[in-house]
């Protein structure tokens, strides 16, 4: 059986997202105990898997905007948006997923202001590669709760951020395949996708552990 404590992600593509600095809601704010041996609550871990969860929600605002704009009369690019529906409705399912295990392992959940999003005219091949490139910096964020699990020898999350990772190489290789087929075809783009995800060397691909 692979280890999943040798989980690595490497991400090619990161975004930078501002934050605008404000305290975001928190599921703790009212808890007033001293005594807490819960390592876990208050840990760099729960702080970055919360980060991932608002990221998750982030996108699937944008998801959503495409999806409405793909669906315009005046763009009527309906299958390619209804594709965008289904992202966003996912992106949900995942955020709660991981605001589910912070909460069940007795974190702190956030839950900061989402920003709104870009309200622009999107083409077919941008949104995706849009998509891409937000895949791939949640990616990053689960690379970086992965090793702070591993450093504080969390096995429960190592393995959570395991099929966390793994979900999203599925979107991708899903995304890839929208966009090869339905945009353009690149002679490259075969070994540019596959690159992306040898690189993030998800645990079980590679036969190491």
């Amino acid at each position: 059986m692979t280890d999943v404590s040798s989980i690595l992600l490497t991400c090619l593509v990161v975004f930078v997202v501002k934050s605008n600095g404000d305290t975001a809601p928190s599921t703790c704010a009212s808890r007033t105990s001293v005594i807490d041996k819960n390592s876990f609550r208050g840990s760099a871990l729960e702080t970055k898997l919360n980060e991932c969860a608002d990221l998750y929600m982030q996108y699937s605002y944008v998801y959503h905007e495409i999806y409405y704009y793909f669906r315009r009369d005046d763009v009527a690019l309906e299958n390619i948006g209804d594709e965008f529906r289904e992202f966003f409705f996912n992106e949900i399912r995942m955020a709660e997923l991981v605001r589910d295990f912070i909460d069940d392992r007795g974190g702190c959940v956030s839950i900061p202001a989402i920003p709104a999003p870009p309200n622009i005219d999107w083409c077919v091949d941008e949104s995706l590669l849009y998509a891409i490139n937000a895949t791939t910096e949640i990616c990053g964020c689960l690379n970086t709760a992965s090793d702070l699990a591993r450093t504080a020898d969390d096995q429960s999350a190592l393995e959570f951020i395991g099929r966390m990772a793994m979900e999203r190489v599925g979107i991708n290789k899903k995304m890839g395949r929208h966009y090869k087929s339905g945009v353009r075809a690149l002679t490259d783009f075969d070994e540019w996708i596959f690159q992306i995800l040898n690189d993030w060397n998800i645990p079980g691909q590679d036969g190491t552990g």
